[in-house]
């Protein structure tokens, strides 16, 4: 075990201290109109102010780059997702006298920033054209201090999953977790239809391994919530296609920078029409699926919640297909609309009627 732990950190350490430090970037101010196919992507860039650096200690301004380069507006978000995953394994407030509870919880709070860490020093020049305000770019933080809190972060997550999480190896999938997300921005991104899959499969899949962190060695509590694990595995389903539609809408977005860093992604190799029909047919099947089994099986409380909750899904899909311009806007509006469909979805799995 110890040998994994310390592979693990100096695998991190010697992968990202090859990320060499870029001095200086040059950006100007401009519109672009480009079409693909019936399509017009808009995109406004605003100028960097020549990369001033905050060399002020830790001021508001400096906590307010780490805020925005860890993402922390997701903290909440994730958090939710393991109370869901915990909930439905252990519906009742012992869940939240429940020390592995709190472990696994911080840990996928620790994963989830440290996978944006990485993102941000592998895509530097890709933020240049998609994200021109990240504070790697405009130099608010520097590339060594990013480099130290992956490192740092990655640190923790290692001693809390030895500490928390030595039965039955499941310290082994938090390992597992973290090294496909570190290898992702590198590697993965740049294969087509696997940088989506592997994002939407990583997010899914905190319902279940919140769960299985509670059940380590509790037999009682397994045989006593059959039902509720199986509504984990349908959650971690909804999940898994909510955060396809997420990511398929991003590449979207972010289409012309992907296309000037020759990153091949769904959008630009099979244009952004095949891709809104392409999620339409996967959300069609999977209604389709799910909502005959629900009521076959007389679940007409999941029915009911299943159809309501895909309907902004299908309501946005069918609202960008027939634009043919498609702005940043309309995009983040039908993602950040995704929310809504996940509360309607959670609200008919635990409320009772």
């Amino acid at each position: 075990m110890i040998n994994i732990f310390l592979g693990y950190l100096f695998f991190c350490i010697l992968f990202i201290s090859k990320i060499e430090n870029i001095e200086c970037y040059t950006i100007q101010n401009h519109k672009t109109n480009k079409n693909f196919g019936t399509f017009v992507i808009n995109a406004n860039s605003k100028p960097v102010n020549n990369f001033t650096r905050i060399n002020n200690g830790i001021s508001k301004g400096k906590l307010l780059s780490y805020s925005k380069l860890l993402r922390t507006n997701n903290i909440l978000p994730t958090f939710l997702l393991n109370i869901l995953g915990g909930w439905l394994t252990i519906p009742s407030y012992k869940l939240f006298l429940n020390k592995k509870f709190w472990a696994f919880s911080l840990i996928t709070q620790l994963t989830m920033m440290n996978s944006m860490v990485i993102n941000d020093l592998f895509d530097l020049k890709i933020d240049l054209i998609n994200n021109n305000n990240r504070p790697l770019v405009n130099k608010e933080i520097s590339i060594k201090e990013a480099q130290c809190l992956y490192i740092s972060t990655n640190v923790v997550i290692s001693i809390l999953s030895v500490l928390f999480f030595y039965e039955k190896q499941f310290y082994k999938f938090i390992y597992t977790i973290n090294l496909i997300l570190f290898l992702y921005t590198p590697y993965l991104k740049k294969i087509l239809f696997i940088k989506n899959i592997t994002c939407a499969s990583v997010v899914s899949s905190t319902l279940v391994l919140t769960s299985k962190s509670l059940l380590l060695n509790n037999i009682m509590i397994a045989s006593q919530n059959t039902q509720h694990i199986n509504l984990i595995a349908i959650t971690s389903k909804f999940l898994f296609l909510s955060s396809l539609y997420i990511e398929l809408l991003l590449d979207v977005k972010d289409i012309q920078g992907d296309k000037e860093n020759n990153i091949v992604t769904i959008p630009n190799y099979f244009g952004i029409k095949k891709t809104f029909n392409l999620l339409m047919i996967l959300f069609s099947g999977n209604v389709l699926y799910h909502t005959t089994i629900f009521y076959r099986s007389h679940q007409y409380k999941l029915f009911i919640g299943f159809i309501l909750a895909n309907v902004h899904f299908f309501k946005n899909l069918f609202r960008l297909r027939n634009n043919k311009i498609v702005n940043d806007k309309q995009i983040l509006n039908s993602v950040k609309e995704t929310t809504i469909s996940l509360i309607i979805f959670i609200a008919c799995l635990l409320l009772p009627f």
